[in-house]
C-alpha cells in the first residue's frame, strides 16, 4: 500500500471502464511522471487457468 494526495487520485471514465477486461481496475493515479493503476480488491479474483499466457 503506498499514500498518493487526493488530488493525484482519478476515476476511469466510464466509457473505459465498460470496456476494460480487468474489472478489478477502478482508476488511475498521476503523481509527478509516475502512473499507478488504482484497484478494486474486492473485485480480484486469482487468474484461471484459461486466462493464462502462459504456453508450453
Amino acid at each position: 500500500m503506498m499514500r498518493l494526495p487526493s488530488a493525484a487520485i482519478y476515476p476511469l471514465p466510464p466509457l473505459l471502464a465498460a470496456r476494460s477486461r480487468h474489472p478489478a481496475l477502478c482508476g488511475i493515479a498521476l503523481e509527478g511522471e509516475q502512473l499507478t493503476l488504482l484497484l478494486n480488491g474486492a473485485r480480484l479474483s486469482p487468474p484461471s487457468a484459461t486466462a493464462s499466457t502462459h504456453q508450453p
